[in-house]
C-alpha cells in the first residue's frame, strides 16, 4: 500500500494542531498544510538551510523536526521584528543564542501539541520485542507554514519512524489509477537551443540581414532543452536547409584585427528558436532517445543571443558539418529576451536518422559601418 493512501489521515490529525500551535506560540494567525508525504528525503527545497530539534521519545526512538531558512525567518521576525537593515532571508549560520532558542522551544512546542498522535517510550517498550530489526520505514511529512503575506512562508518537516505514530487509517486503493498517457495530447512550452559560439564585439558591430554565422558548438544530430540540459534532442537534420558558401569568402573576414583592443574580444554566443510548443508524448518519446524530424521545427525563427539579450534573428541553415543562421533581423539595441508568440509543432517522431550531404566552405561577410550599442558591455574605449 503507498503513502498517498494514508495523506488524507496524516493531513487531518497533524495541520489543524499544528497551524494552532504555531499561532499560539507566534501569537499571530499561521497556518500549516501537509503538501508532501515521503519515506526518503525529498529532493524539493533540497538548497535550503534548516533548523533541527530531536525529540527523544526513548534512548533509541526520536522525532526531528527541521525548519527551513524561510520558515525561521518568519518565526523570528513575528517573535522578535524585523532585524535592523534587514536585506532578505535571514543565514541560519548567522543567528544569535536568542534565536536559536526561540526556534528550538517553537518545535519543541509543535511536538508537545501532537505527541498524542505519537507512542509513548512506555508503549514502546510494551512493543519493542514486536518489531523485526529493520524495523519500518522512515516518514517525511512535509508541511508549508505561511503567514498573512505572499512572502511569510516556509517549509517544516517532521520525520520520524513509522511504527511511532499510533493508527493510521488509509482510503481505499483506487481501482483504475490514471495513466499518464492521459496527458499525452497536452501541449507544453519549450525552448530549443541550437548550438553555441563565440564571437567578437566587431563581428557583432557588423551583423547585418543576409549574413550567416556558423554555430561551432552544435552537433547535425543532437540539439539540448534549454531548462533541461541533461537530455539531448535526437535530430533527423533536414536536407532542405543546407546551404552552400563561395569558398572564396570565409571566416577570416570576420577574424580580423581591427585598431581597437575590445573589438576583439570573444563573447559566448547561443542560437535558440522561439518557444515551442509540443505534445507530452512526443516530449516522453524524445527524452528516451527517439529521433525528431528537424523539418518539425527548422522553419521556425531562431534568436541569436549574448548575455540572455537578441542581437539578431533568423533562420536555421546547414553549412558543412555545422548549424548556421541565416540573419534576417539585427537589433541595433540588443533588447532582454521576453515571452515570444508560441509556434504549435506538429512532431514526427522517426526511429531512424537520415544522412545528409556535407559541404565544408566558409562565411562570407562584407564589412560596413553599421552601429551598435555597447553600452550592455561596459566598455570603455582605448585612451
Amino acid at each position: 500500500m503507498t503513502l498517498n493512501c494514508f495523506f488524507d489521515s496524516y493531513e487531518k490529525i497533524f495541520s489543524n494542531k499544528l497551524s494552532g500551535a504555531a499561532s499560539e506560540f507566534m501569537l499571530s494567525a499561521v497556518k500549516l498544510k501537509l503538501v508532501g508525504i515521503f519515506d526518503a528525503p525529498s529532493t524539493v527545497g533540497k538548497n535550503n538551510d534548516y533548523f533541527v530539534t530531536q525529540i527523544n521519545i526513548s534512548q533509541e526512538h526520536t522525532v526531528t523536526i527541521k525548519i527551513s531558512d524561510t520558515a525561521a525567518n518568519l518565526i523570528l521576525r513575528t517573535s522578535l521584528g524585523d532585524r535592523a537593515k534587514e536585506t532578505g532571508y535571514l543565514k541560519l549560520k548567522d543567528i544569535t543564542d536568542l534565536e536559536a532558542a526561540i526556534l528550538k522551544a517553537f518545535n519543541e512546542f509543535l511536538y508537545k501539541k501532537t505527541s498524542e498522535n505519537f507512542l509513548t517510550s512506555k508503549e514502546l517498550k510494551s512493543i519493542e520485542h514486536s518489531l523485526n530489526n529493520e524495523k519500518e520505514k522512515t516518514i517525511y511529512l512535509s508541511f508549508y507554514i505561511s503567514g498573512n503575506t505572499k512572502d511569510e512562508e516556509g517549509k517544516i518537516i517532521f520525520i520520524f519512524p513509522q511504527f511511532l505514530i499510533r493508527s493510521i487509517r488509509s482510503l481505499p486503493q483506487i481501482e483504475a489509477p490514471m495513466e499518464l498517457n492521459y496527458f499525452n495530447k497536452c501541449y507544453v512550452e519549450t525552448d530549443i537551443i541550437a548550438g553555441h559560439s563565440r564571437i567578437t564585439l566587431e563581428e557583432i558591430k557588423n551583423l547585418e540581414p543576409e549574413d550567416i554565422v556558423i554555430l561551432e558548438k552544435s552537433n547535425l544530430y543532437s540539439m539540448m532543452f534549454k531548462n533541461y540540459k541533461d537530455f539531448a534532442l535526437n535530430i533527423n537534420p533536414d536536407p532542405s536547409i543546407l546551404i552552400n558558401l563561395d569558398d572564396e569568402n570565409g571566416r577570416e573576414t570576420m577574424k580580423e584585427i581591427t585598431g581597437n583592443i575590445w573589438d576583439n574580444l570573444e563573447v559566448e554566443l547561443s542560437a535558440e528558436f522561439e518557444k515551442i510548443k509540443i505534445r507530452l508524448g512526443d516530449l516522453r518519446q524524445v527524452v528516451e532517445g527517439l529521433v525528431i524530424d528537424l523539418a518539425s521545427i527548422s522553419h521556425n525563427k531562431i534568436y541569436l543571443t549574448v548575455e540572455e539579450k537578441q542581437i539578431a534573428a533568423g533562420e536555421l541553415v546547414i553549412v558543412g558539418d555545422k548549424y548556421g543562421v541565416k540573419i534576417t533581423e539585427v537589433y541595433n539595441d540588443a533588447k532582454p529576451i521576453k515571452p515570444e508568440p508560441v509556434a504549435v509543432v506538429n512532431q514526427n517522431i522517426n526511429e531512424g536518422m537520415k544522412n545528409t550531404n556535407s559541404v565544408n566552405s566558409q562565411i562570407s561577410e562584407e564589412i560596413d559601418d553599421s552601429e551598435f550599442d555597447f553600452s550592455d558591455y561596459e566598455i570603455e574605449d582605448d585612451v
